[in-house]
């Protein structure tokens, strides 16, 4: 039980450091940034996981199953789908030098 709590107090960290960053990013009007040898980005991904087969049928988004890029292509386009979920983080990686 201890481990689920300490997982769960992880997470709860982790989110609440995510919006910081997220927050000074969109302060800074940046998507991006070099920190100390690393890149700091924000990630946007659109999520379509969730749309039902018949929707994307519809939208005329299908291959022998939904296509995913169409559909996020739709969505960014500004077509509301039922389904699609959109996930933004912090993405923090080891700069190289150039």
């Amino acid at each position: 039980m201890q481990l689920k709590s300490e997982k769960d107090e992880i997470a709860a960290a982790q989110s609440v450091v995510n919006d910081e960053l997220r927050d000074r990013l969109i302060k800074m009007k940046v998507t991006g940034m070099r920190v100390d040898g690393h890149f700091l980005s924000q990630v946007k991904r659109i999520i379509v996981t969730d749309v039902t087969f018949s929707k994307a049928k519809e939208l005329g988004a299908v291959k022998t199953v939904a296509d995913s890029e169409k559909l996020r292509k739709l969505y960014q386009s500004g077509v509301k789908i039922k389904g699609v979920r959109v996930n933004i983080f912090i993405q923090i990686r080891e700069a190289k030098d150039e």
